[in-house]
């Protein structure tokens, strides 16, 4: 009898065992074949707070935009986030996507830069350790490769794989004698047509004179800068990078003519007359930054094509993704130090 009194008792404290820990282990995202816990969860939360700075807890009951706090804001972009990390994450999992040895220690580092941040002693009271965050940065760094992976198979198809030549950009010192009205902050005064009003002709001739005078004074050594205190404060100089391609004939006609660190003569034009010291011919750091910012711009736009596509297939509505009783205990402030 009481062996039976004590195999009864075992068995009920192993179904609450399991009712516990199924409790317990009840996911709050589903998605794509991958499941994301309360620890998985609360990692990733930590690292989206320390991504984007938001370390305010007190600002989060504050209305953010109409009716929403800031708390609601940052979850929603939160729980954007994380769908659609650990899609992309799943989808390089599937194809068998590795991170390279530099990709994988740049996610260590990451991954250690948050921790002490952080603490050790903080993540533990979070339940969380090292390996919880670095298993966060792992996954979105395989979804960033995902990504990048996609994008150049797309460009092969398209016949696109080689990237257009950069353009050219000349840095110049630019002198401008304006022969157009100008009001007392410089700004172009136009008639009712909307065309610039110019000045007489004996001003016309007059400023033509000065930037005449003006290139052989610089031509002789003189300081640019120093030289222009010799003149009304409507003659302006400033340094200036400019587009080769959009230079009309006459500027990229001086420009073509002058070595670097040499001065032009006037360069006329319907806004006034310039005189310019050539700086750099070809500017390739400008150049470059302006085609890394358009491939930027272009890997946004693809990447969020990619995204959509997939978010149709795996988040919808219908597919119950999101364990919404769980998802609504959540307090964005608890991700917060």
């Amino acid at each position: 009898m009481k062996k039976k009194i004590f195999v009864c008792m075992m068995c009920m404290l192993l179904v609450i065992g399991m009712s516990g820990c199924e409790k317990r282990k009840q996911w709050i995202f589903s998605l794509h074949g991958e499941k994301l816990y309360d620890k998985d969860v609360m990692a990733f939360g930590i690292v989206y707070g320390s991504e984007h700075n938001i370390a305010n807890s007190e600002q989060l009951n504050e209305i953010y935009e109409g009716k929403m706090t800031y708390q609601e804001y940052y979850k929603e972009q939160f729980s954007e986030a994380v769908i659609e990390t650990t899609i992309l994450y799943a989808e390089a999992k599937q194809k068998g996507y590795k991170l390279s040895k530099e990709a994988e220690q740049e996610v260590y580092d990451k991954a250690d830069a948050l921790v002490e941040r952080y603490s050790e002693e903080w993540l533990e009271i979070k339940n969380l350790k090292r390996d919880d965050i670095v298993e966060v940065y792992k996954k979105k760094a395989l979804g960033d490769l995902y990504i990048e992976k996609e994008m150049k198979t797309e460009e092969e198809k398209k016949g696109n794989s080689q990237k257009e030549e950069t353009e050219r950009y000349v840095r110049i010192f630019q002198v401008t004698f304006p022969t157009v009205k100008l009001d007392d902050e410089g700004m172009v005064i136009s008639n009712s047509n909307g065309e610039m009003e110019t000045v007489s002709e004996e001003e016309k001739e007059k400023r033509k004179q000065e930037a005449e005078a003006f290139a052989e004074s610089a031509k002789a050594g003189g300081n640019l800068t120093e030289l222009l205190k010799e003149y009304d404060s409507k003659v302006t100089g400033m340094e200036r990078v400019l587009k080769y391609a959009d230079l009309d004939e006459a500027y990229k006609k001086a420009v073509d003519e002058l070595d670097e660190k040499e001065i032009s003569g006037i360069i006329e034009s319907d806004y006034g007359y310039y005189v310019i010291e050539l700086l750099e011919s070809d500017d390739n750091s400008h150049a470059q930054k302006l085609a890394g910012y358009k491939e930027d711009v272009v890997f946004d736009e693809e990447k969020g094509d990619i995204i959509s596509k997939l978010l149709d297939v795996y988040a919808k509505e219908e597919k119950e993704y999101r364990n919404h009783e769980k998802w609504d205990e959540i307090s964005f402030a608890s991700f917060l130090r």
